[in-house]
């Protein structure tokens, strides 16, 4: 009983240092920063934000789900290619990776030259933010298929 409590009040104050910068939003700090017409944006943002990244998760469950799955059960000498290849975009740093991807997906590389033939936008869209999302979180759902 002793574990079960103290295990479910850590992961409660992890929880809370999560959720607490959303405080923010609440925050009084004079109109002419946080009035009406700042707070509808960014409560605006937050949904949007949340929306893509609910899209997100539901292609990196759906799509990873079955890839680890493959992954556990491979030899050991592919499931070390796996993991190598799976560890790439976790690992970058954050700045490094935005620069490769828009310049492999955005109207420079030969990927965005042809996805903007049928109007996908891979730079400052929806699809982008989702696209990324999807290639960051997707190393953290294989990751740990490896172990198994």
């Amino acid at each position: 009983m002793g574990y079960r409590w103290i295990a479910r009040a850590g992961a409660t104050l992890f929880a809370l240092a999560l959720l607490y910068p959303f405080t923010a939003l609440f925050a009084r700090i004079g109109a002419w920063q946080w009035g009406g017409d700042v707070r509808g944006p960014a409560v605006s943002s937050i949904r949007v934000s949340l929306l893509l990244t609910s899209c997100a998760m539901l292609i990196i469950v759906g799509v990873g789900t079955p890839v680890a799955a493959y992954i556990a059960h491979c030899r050991i000498r592919e499931r070390l290619l796996w993991q190598a290849v799976s560890l790439i975009p976790i690992l970058l740093p954050p700045l490094a990776l935005g620069i490769l991807l828009s310049l492999a997906f955005g109207p420079y590389g030969a990927v965005g030259t042809w996805l903007e033939r049928f109007g996908i936008e891979m730079t400052n869209s929806a699809t982008a933010f989702v696209s990324t999302q999807v290639y960051v979180g997707m190393g953290y759902l294989l990751e740990p298929s490896h172990g198994v």
